[in-house]
Formats: C-alpha cells, sequence, structure tokens
C-alpha cells in the first residue's frame, strides 16, 4: 500500500523539484544581475546561500499591494541539493 502511494506521488514530486530548481536558478541568476532585480520590484531583496551540505536555498522577499491596497510582504523560498 505505501508502494503503491509512493508511486502515485512521485511524478508530482519530480515536477515539484523540477520547478523549485528552475526557482531556485532564476534567483540565483538574478542575485548576480542587479538590474533584473530592479525590473522585477523596486522593495525586493533576495539572498542565496550555500550550507555545509552544499544545499542551495535562494530566498525572495518582496512587497505587493492586494486588491484594497494594502502592503502585502511576501516570501518565497527554493531548496536545492548539489551532488558531486
Amino acid at each position: 500500500m505505501h508502494g503503491e502511494a509512493v508511486l502515485q506521488l512521485e511524478p508530482r514530486s519530480t515536477r515539484e523539484v523540477r520547478e523549485s530548481t528552475n526557482y531556485c536558478r532564476k534567483l540565483a541568476l538574478a542575485e548576480c544581475d542587479w538590474s533584473v532585480c530592479a525590473q522585477l520590484d523596486d522593495e525586493c531583496k533576495r539572498s542565496v546561500e550555500v550550507d555545509a551540505s552544499y544545499s542551495l536555498t535562494a530566498y525572495q522577499e518582496t512587497r505587493a499591494m492586494n486588491e484594497v491596497g494594502a502592503i502585502e510582504r511576501h516570501r518565497l523560498a527554493g531548496s536545492l541539493q548539489l551532488s558531486e
């Protein structure tokens, strides 16, 4: 039963990992190119961290205006495990 559940979830998990990897790559590239960051949002903050286990984590924090005009703060994060 657990084997079937894992097989059913595997394609979705693969897609999520791919999307997370692509997102991290885009954030890392934007971190290196300040003009891209400025075009996306003047108030955005981006950082990329690499920890001891070679795990790349990219963060994006930005402010956006909702339907009623209030400013909301959003933080998105993606992780990527690097293998040797």
